[in-house]
């Protein structure tokens, strides 16, 4: 069970990286002054380089989070019947023996 725990937990991640991708751009855009929407890149100049390009793209890449945060429920859904059924052949075992 420990691999596909470690599975588990690494879907995890890869399924919230579009939620963490919006997360990142609005502490970033909310630092530095600048407007971010995905109707299209705002000017967003910093240090002379515009990174509102950057911060749009990032902020659309949200969207994939429509994919992702299901695929994460269902994967999560399908390890915790995983793990029910290895506790219940485990308890089970476990009585089969103390009966003997």
């Amino acid at each position: 069970m420990r691999r596909t725990r470690q599975t588990v937990i690494g879907l995890s991640v890869l399924a919230m990286l579009p939620l963490f991708f919006i997360l990142l751009t609005a502490l970033f855009a909310g630092l530095m002054g600048c407007e971010v929407n995905e109707g299209g890149a705002q000017p967003c100049v910093i240090g002379g380089m515009d990174f509102g390009g950057f911060l749009s793209g990032m902020l659309t890449m949200g969207w994939f989070g429509l994919l992702t945060i299901p695929f994460l429920m269902a994967v999560l859904g399908l390890w915790g019947l995983a793990e029910a059924g290895s506790r219940w052949r485990r308890r089970r075992k476990e009585r089969r023996a103390a009966g003997a």
